[in-house]
């Protein structure tokens, strides 16, 4: 019983692996050239819809065996079945919006539609071509044939390339699970050679009715120079007659420069303008290339001519006779040559060696230019500087040309306005500085305070000396000095020199007045009360530190007036050297 058990396991295993050998088998025995590669895509399910592609792939190389042994009957049979399986395809596929290999499809079916139209009009047309070759080759009727021939001809070979590329977006995703295309032909070499066949039957008919037309060029001269016109014109022809409407290609130097439509006996001409052409040797040749018409390309024999430059007139005029400060330098001239004027020209204007600006000639060969004088005017007044235009031909048949050098001064109106205004501000500040309108400013530190300068013309008072004892009016008393100054000191530090100056005047005038006996009335300037003190004292130090200390006062309260720390410093120092004289009277005090 046990050895019956495992037998029977053996049994079993063997059967498995008999399956699954046996399974790719049968189904190579079905359907022999689909065995699943890759994964199902997600978009068709392999190797369930292979056999439909394979359908496709045997239709389409049936279609085009059939077209090209001219079997229409059966290649619309299989384009039909064609189309029907492609329907089957693209309802069971997995994908809710149209793939590239979808779309490749249905254009496939516009593309062996369109190939099966056109071949059969095809070789009903060369049918038909054979008896009128041999009867009137270049009849109307043969010649109509030919042209529908070669432009079925045309669409026939564009098919090939159009169908092969389509093929490889239908059949990509199905070769890479396992279609093999070789076992249903090959579509590319059908395609290729039933190309050549088409392109050999229009060789054939075109070679006896296209006819090769003769083209004719001629030049009105061999030589030419700025300013001519070259007449270039020819024809033509065919067997008999001119081409009319014909488009003819004129070259000169390889380059087209026009395009002409020949006239109805097959002439044509044209007027090259001789102005931006080189100067030297040139080529010209005439090319026909037909469109829609029963004849083959031409080309003429080429000609050739020379170009000469020739010599240009500049002139130069300047519109000033000098350059003015703060106005533009403008100047204008011509280029001409023996033939007329120069247009379209660049020329350069230089001022003192140095490219300034350019500018173009108009089509009666004028030029301009406005230059600011601003830059120019320094260089121009050591004497004046030269100028001079530069014409430098690009691709013209003209020689180079400078103008006349002309030396341009500058005008000095200018200059002597601008010294004169600065002459007349000079003096405008002098007067307003010693009229006391301007603030001086300060002195830096360590430098030495300028002496102050007592005012010219000074008028000075009569002063009368008048014993104290006599003068009615309150007393006048001797200030206490350390006290003013330290007052003075402090106001010195805040700056404020009106106060600390009006401060050591007042106790100086004062205090001298007291020791000199003088009564100073309350209507007095500070000059008048600074004279009457200094007339009581013969000593020139007491005088200059009194008028010091006046002069300050003046400048500080009525000049507004800043002083430097040295200046604080002198005035302080005046003010201790007059203490001597009240001195005593401040100890009887």
């Amino acid at each position: 019983m046990r050895g019956f058990r495992r037998e029977a396991q053996v049994l079993c295993f063997l059967s498995v692996v008999l399956l699954v050998f046996a399974t790719p088998c049968a189904l190579a025995q079905s359907f022999p050239s689909h065995t699943e590669l890759n994964p199902p895509s997600g978009e068709f399910d392999f190797p369930t819809q292979l056999p439909l592609f394979a359908s496709l792939a045997a239709d389409a190389n049936g279609i085009l065996a059939n077209v090209t042994t001219g079997n229409f009957s059966n290649a619309s049979a299989l384009l039909a079945h064609y189309s029907s399986t492609i329907d089957q395809i693209t309802s069971s596929a997995n994908v809710g919006q149209e793939s590239p290999a979808i779309d490749a499809m249905h254009a496939s079916q516009s593309s062996f539609t369109l190939l099966i139209a056109d071949a059969q009009r095809f070789n009903a047309l060369s049918a038909n071509e054979s008896g009128l070759l041999a009867a009137v080759p270049l009849g109307n009727a043969s010649i109509e044939n030919t042209l529908e021939m070669k432009a079925l001809g045309d669409a026939l070979t564009g098919l090939g390339g159009t169908i092969n590329g389509q093929n490889a977006d239908i059949y990509a995703i199905a070769a890479q699970n396992g279609l093999k295309l070789e076992q249903y032909g090959n579509a590319t070499a059908l395609l290729n050679a039933y190309a050549a066949q088409v392109n050999g039957r229009v060789a054939n008919v075109t070679a006896v009715v296209f006819v090769t037309p003769t083209l004719t060029l001629t030049e009105s001269a061999n030589n030419a120079i700025y300013g001519d016109t070259l007449v270039l014109a020819g024809g033509l022809q065919g067997n008999q007659s001119g081409v009319f409407n014909g488009t003819v290609d004129l070259h000169v130097d390889n380059r087209v420069a026009a395009r002409m439509t020949t006239a109805a006996n097959g002439s044509f001409a044209y007027k090259l303008p001789i102005l931006t052409i080189a100067p030297g040797a040139h080529v010209a040749f005439a090319q026909y290339t037909p469109v829609d018409a029963p004849y083959k390309p031409a080309q003429s024999a080429p000609i050739n001519f020379s170009v000469a430059a020739s010599p240009v007139s500049n002139t130069l005029s300047f519109l000033s006779p000098s350059i003015a400060l703060g106005s533009n330098v403008q100047a204008r001239g011509t280029l001409t040559t023996a033939t007329g004027p120069v247009a379209n020209a660049t020329v350069m204007f230089s001022v003192g060696g140095r490219n300034v600006t350019s500018a173009r000639t108009d089509q009666n060969g004028s030029y301009s230019f406005s230059v600011p004088s601003l830059p120019l005017y320094m260089s121009a007044l050591s004497g004046g500087v030269t100028a001079y235009t530069v014409f430098d031909p690009s691709g013209q048949p003209l020689r180079s040309a400078m103008s006349s050098v002309a030396r341009v001064p500058a005008d000095l109106t200018g200059l002597f306005g601008i010294i004169i205004g600065l002459l007349l501000a000079a003096l405008l500040v002098v007067f307003l500085y010693r009229g006391g309108y301007l603030r001086r400013a300060p002195v830096a530190k360590g430098e030495v305070a300028a002496p102050v300068v007592q005012p010219a013309r000074e008028a000075r008072p009569i002063v009368v000396v008048v014993p104290l004892a006599r003068a009615p009016g309150a007393p006048q008393r001797i200030s206490d000095w350390d006290e003013v100054l330290g007052e003075a000191r402090e106001a010195f530090a805040r700056a404020d020199d009106e106060n600390a100056t009006k401060a050591l005047f007042e106790a100086a005038v004062t205090s001298l007045a007291v020791v000199a006996h003088i009564r100073i009335a309350a209507h007095m300037t500070h000059w008048e009360k600074s004279w009457a003190v200094v007339a009581a004292f013969s000593d020139a130090d007491t005088r200059l530190a009194l008028r010091q200390l006046t002069m300050s006062y003046e400048l500080a309260n009525f000049g507004d007036r800043t002083f430097a720390d040295a200046q604080r410093e002198a005035l302080l120092s005046a003010f201790a050297s007059l203490r001597r004289h009240v001195s005593g009277a401040e100890e009887s005090t």
